[in-house]
Formats: structure tokens, C-alpha cells, sequence
């Protein structure tokens, strides 16, 4: 029925009971959980050793702790069956133990993996670079190649007359010449700024972790490129950047996750009090500046 014959001094403190006279201690009301009383009682009806059976209990005083219990039938000398015998252990600290190491294996998979994607990060952005890279330079030919047809065609029109003029103004080309730069200058503009993030990715996400002499002005504006998702609905960026600031021996890559940490931490404190842009923007100003034998930097 589960009421304690007799307890040993390190149960009697493990499970609170000092004071109280062990009759009035049931080991099956320390079970408070029904399901896991009645399992306990189907193990024991079986009248066979029961062996790290781990639990949840609550003591005398109400505390809860983690523990394993050991137990086997008791026999009388007539080997009638007396009872049951057996041993508690708390293992409260090791169950916060493991917890706790389960966490960090867990950060620590959340870490190579994020560190796995930062690398492959970097080989997309090598990748796109090149096409990046010849859409522009194509742009750029289609652009300066109008201005040619543009001046070529008026020359046309010249020595071609009223026929001529009539050809062009029923293909509306009036039109097509102020609508035509305006697409290609849009184009450029585009792919500068595809260019510009891409090359801003390559850069953050370089995986090397050795200390070199980086150059902190690139380093931040890569860094907020590549954050621009996270402020700029909700803040405006004001850089103040030292032309004179000269290359700082450090790691680029834990620099950069620095100012990265500090820049989304800004516009998630400014996203707190104006929401979605809809009150108006906060302002992030980042300042860098040498200051004898030191660099500066400012958020």
C-alpha cells in the first residue's frame, strides 16, 4: 500500500519526512503524477525487481526532484511475501546537467550550421558576382549604343525628309527615345545595387577567422548592407565613416558579427516603438574615427 517501514537517515532527509513518524508516509502519494503511480504499481505487481526506473517525485515539503528508484520483493523467513525493499537517489543535478549540456550541443549544432550556410552564402555570392557582372557591362554597351542610334537616326531624318520624320513619328520614337535611357539608367541602377549587396555578402560572409589588417570602414558598410532588411523599413542609416582611419589588426569575420549584433539589436529596439515605419523612423548613426594609437567606432 505504500506506507514506509523503515527508512535510513539518508532517506528520511532525501524525502523531507524528519519529524514524522514514518507510518504516516506513503511512497505512492509522493507519485503525485496518476500516470506515473499506476505504472509503478503495475511494475510492482508483477513481484519482480524493478531497476532505474526514473521518475518525478514530490517530497514531504512539496519540492519536486528528479529521481531513480531501485526496488525488489521483500520475504519474510517463511519466504512469504513481506513487502518491498529498495533505494532512492536523487539525480536532480545530473538531470540539469544533461539538460543543460543537451542545450549547448544544441547552440552548438545552431552554430555550425548557420556557419555551414554563411559559408555557402559566400559561394552564391561569388557565383552571381560574374553575371552580375556582364549584365551591367551589357547594360552599360546598350546604353552608351542608343545615344549612337539616337544621333544616327536624326541624320536620317535629315537627309530623308518629310518620309523619314513620318516613318518615325508612327513608331512613336519620340517616346521610345525618353522612355528607352530612362528603363536602361533603371537596369543599371539594379544591378549596381545587386552588385553592391553581393559583394557586401562575399565579403561578411568570408569564413577565414585568422586576424588581419582590415579596413573597418568596408567591413561596417558590408555588414549593414547585408543587415539592410532589418532596419530600413524602420530606421534611417546616418554613417559617419573617417576616411583617415587607418587598417586595424583584428578578425573580420567576429567584427563583423559584432556590428551585425549591435545594428539588428538598434532596429528591433526602434521596431518596438514606431512598429512597422507607420509613426516615422528612428535613426541608427554609426561614426568612425582615430584616436591616437586607437580606432573608434560609434553606434
Amino acid at each position: 500500500d505504500g506506507v514506509l517501514k523503515t527508512a535510513n537517515a539518508a532517506c528520511v532527509k532525501l524525502l523531507g519526512c524528519q519529524g514524522i513518524p514514518l507510518g504516516k508516509v506513503n511512497f505512492l502519494d509522493l507519485l503525485f503524477e496518476p500516470g506515473r503511480r499506476a505504472h509503478f504499481l503495475d511494475l510492482i505487481s508483477r513481484q519482480r525487481m524493478v531497476e532505474g526506473w526514473e521518475t518525478v517525485i514530490r517530497d514531504c515539503k512539496g519540492k519536486q526532484m528528479h529521481v531513480i528508484v531501485n526496488t525488489a520483493p521483500l520475504y519474510d523467513a517463511s519466504q512469504a511475501f513481506a513487502g518491498w525493499e529498495g533505494c532512492i537517489t536523487d539525480i536532480s543535478m545530473l538531470k540539469q546537467t544533461l539538460e543543460e549540456r543537451d542545450r549547448l550541443e544544441d547552440n552548438l549544432r545552431q552554430a555550425q550550421k548557420l556557419e555551414a550556410i554563411g559559408q555557402l552564402a559566400a559561394g552564391i555570392a561569388h557565383e552571381i558576382n560574374t553575371p552580375t557582372q556582364y549584365v551591367g557591362d551589357n547594360l552599360r554597351f546598350l546604353k552608351e549604343s542608343f545615344g549612337e542610334l539616337d544621333s544616327l537616326l536624326t541624320q536620317l531624318v535629315m537627309l530623308g525628309g518629310a518620309p523619314a520624320g513620318k516613318l518615325l513619328g508612327d513608331a512613336d520614337f519620340d517616346y521610345l527615345k525618353e522612355e528607352i535611357p530612362r528603363a536602361l539608367n533603371q537596369s543599371l541602377e539594379g544591378v549596381d545595387r545587386v552588385a553592391k549587396i553581393v559583394r557586401a555578402m562575399k565579403e561578411f560572409s568570408h569564413p577565414a577567422r585568422e586576424k588581419t589588417a582590415t579596413d573597418l570602414n568596408r567591413a561596417i558598410q558590408s555588414t549593414i548592407t547585408v543587415a539592410s532588411n532589418e532596419w530600413k523599413y524602420v530606421a534611417e542609416m546616418e554613417m559617419d565613416l573617417d576616411a583617415n582611419l587607418p587598417a586595424v589588426h583584428c578578425s573580420p569575420a567576429e567584427f563583423n558579427q559584432v556590428v551585425l549584433n549591435i545594428v539588428v539589436n538598434a532596429a528591433h529596439a526602434i521596431s518596438d516603438v514606431v512598429g512597422d515605419g507607420g509613426k516615422g523612423k528612428g535613426k541608427i548613426r554609426v561614426k568612425t574615427r582615430p584616436e591616437g594609437e586607437w580606432a573608434i567606432v560609434e553606434i
